[in-house]
């Protein structure tokens, strides 16, 4: 399936990939003494990205998925514009992996759980990047193949609309009482559904 080396897949790449998020958060730290840290951080960055690459073709799905996750929290604490972007494809790719490799119906509950956790800590998205995520996150969450899992995914997205921040509000939460409650009408819905005898 792969062409890699199953110990390079499984830790040396990982390694890797800590190695250089460290090494972004060693940049960041000296951003005041460093004009070309933006720049240097970058290419860490773009480096992250053809490392997890490398995982997604040797088909280690899972880990890759927790590591874009991983590495798209700090694309966001970096703060800059282009990190941005790079946060938004990290996420996203994380989504492809969940929707394209993900199919058994307990491990598709931790993936979705954990891009919502992980959705919910970032604090630098644009609105523009910001809400199409969250959208993605509550369908996603609203077609996992069991309904006490679907209950609690969209459970977990009133937490995205409630604490979950952008870069236009500045770093205070979102409280969006409106899609709070819309999501959890919709889990009450599914957990009636639950009850019903026919529903498994």
């Amino acid at each position: 399936s792969s062409g890699i080396n199953a110990e390079y897949g499984q830790y040396t790449l990982p390694s890797l990939v800590f190695r250089a998020m460290e090494l972004c958060r060693v940049y960041f730290e000296l951003r005041e003494e460093d004009e070309k840290w933006e720049k240097k951080v970058c290419k860490i960055l773009q480096y992250i990205n053809s490392l997890l690459s490398a995982l997604v073709k040797a088909e280690y799905w899972d880990l890759a998925l927790r590591l874009f996750l991983q590495s798209a929290l700090i694309c966001d604490l970096m703060g800059i514009q282009t990190a941005e972007t790079i946060a938004y494809e990290f996420v996203s790719r994380a989504f492809a992996i969940y929707e394209e490799e993900v199919s058994d119906s307990k491990a598709q509950l931790v993936a979705i759980s954990l891009i919502i956790a992980t959705f919910e800590r970032t604090v630098n998205f644009s609105e523009e990047n910001h809400e199409p995520l969250r959208s993605q996150c509550l369908r996603a969450s609203s077609k996992l193949l069991k309904k006490p899992d679907q209950c609690r995914a969209v459970s977990l997205c009133a937490h995205i609309y409630w604490s979950g921040k952008n870069r236009e509000n500045e770093g205070s939460a979102m409280n969006e009482t409106k899609r709070v409650l819309d999501s959890m009408k919709k889990a009450v819905r599914i957990s009636n559904q639950c009850m019903e005898p026919s529903v498994q």
